[in-house]
């Protein structure tokens, strides 16, 4: 089971192996984890969407990330992700995988600046730390984005964005040009012989 003491200073720190993108793309973000982790950010939101209306004191943070570990827990569980809760069954906002501690939390949401978070931002934990955040459509109705992101410090390391087109393999129609034949109209002609004509 994992702990919240993961996030402390690690003193093995120089031991863990070098972040690489291309093993990362390759054996952990997955085709099936990005589906499953954009199809847990949608049906979250949705759900924290329904449970705010029915109670405004619930800060919507903490609804969506809530709803957003209980759907990922669901879908990446059989795919050997580990998730914890707390002694009297809080779920945290982060899992782990091999080498990799997932962290989720909303795009550009600012943090308080704490021992934990500067441990996280400058990667001095045992494990390689991956940020997973949502992003809205401009009506905040929908999941529009999903960032995977390694980074270090100020620095991103690694960007991944998983999108509602990625997730049905279909091309953005909006940048597509279609080819169309060009018809001319043209003015119809109205032929009338002298001997018809009033």
């Amino acid at each position: 089971m994992v702990t919240a003491e993961i996030f402390t200073n690690s003193l093995f720190d120089e031991f863990k192996p070098p972040f690489e993108a291309a093993a990362f793309q390759d054996e952990i973000l997955t085709a099936d984890v990005q589906r499953a982790i954009f199809m847990a950010h949608r049906n979250a939101y949705q759900k924290a969407r329904e449970l705010r209306e029915m109670c405004t004191q619930i800060t919507s943070a903490s609804i969506t990330h809530d709803c957003t570990h209980y759907y990922l827990e669901q879908k990446l569980s059989p795919l050997g992700f580990e998730f914890t809760s707390d002694s009297i069954g809080n779920s945290r906002a982060f899992f782990t995988k091999g080498d990799y501690i997932f962290i989720l939390k909303k795009k550009n949401a600012p943090s308080n600046p704490t021992e934990v978070s500067k441990n996280i931002r400058e990667q001095k934990v045992g494990k390689h730390v991956i940020t997973i955040s949502y992003e809205t459509d401009a009506f905040h109705t929908d999941i529009s984005r999903i960032y995977v992101q390694y980074l270090q410090g100020n620095t991103i390391e690694y960007n991944f964005v998983i999108t509602p087109e990625d997730m049905w393999n279909l091309g953005n129609s909006v940048n597509e040009k279609k080819q169309q034949e060009v018809v001319e109209h043209k003015k119809p002609r109205l032929k009338i012989k002298k001997q018809d004509a009033i």
